[in-house]
C-alpha cells in the first residue's frame, strides 16, 4: 500500500519537473564552481547564467521523463493504418 502512494506521488506531474530542476540547477552550480571559466565564455563565466541553464536542462528532462511514465495506454501502435 505504502508503495503505491509513493509510486502516485513520484508520476507526479510536478514532482519530477521541480525535482529534474533543482537538480538541474546544483549541477549547474557544481559545473561553474568546478569547470568554468572566468573569462570569454558567456555562459560558465557567471554562476547565475551557469544554474539557469543547468535549471532549463534539468527542466526539460523531467518534464521528458514525466512524459514516459504517464503516457497514455491505451495509444495505438500505428495510428495512420487505421485511416481510410
Amino acid at each position: 500500500m505504502r508503495f503505491q502512494k509513493n509510486s502516485q506521488f513520484i508520476k507526479n506531474r510536478w514532482f519530477l519537473i521541480i525535482f529534474g530542476s533543482v537538480l538541474g540547477a546544483a549541477g549547474g552550480f557544481l559545473y561553474y564552481t568546478f569547470y568554468g571559466c572566468t573569462t570569454g565564455c558567456p555562459i560558465n563565466s557567471n554562476p547565475y547564467t551557469s544554474i539557469i541553464m543547468g535549471g532549463l536542462m534539468g527542466y526539460l528532462a523531467g518534464d521528458m521523463v514525466n512524459d514516459i511514465l504517464n503516457k497514455p495506454k491505451t495509444q495505438k501502435s500505428n495510428p495512420e493504418k487505421d485511416i481510410r
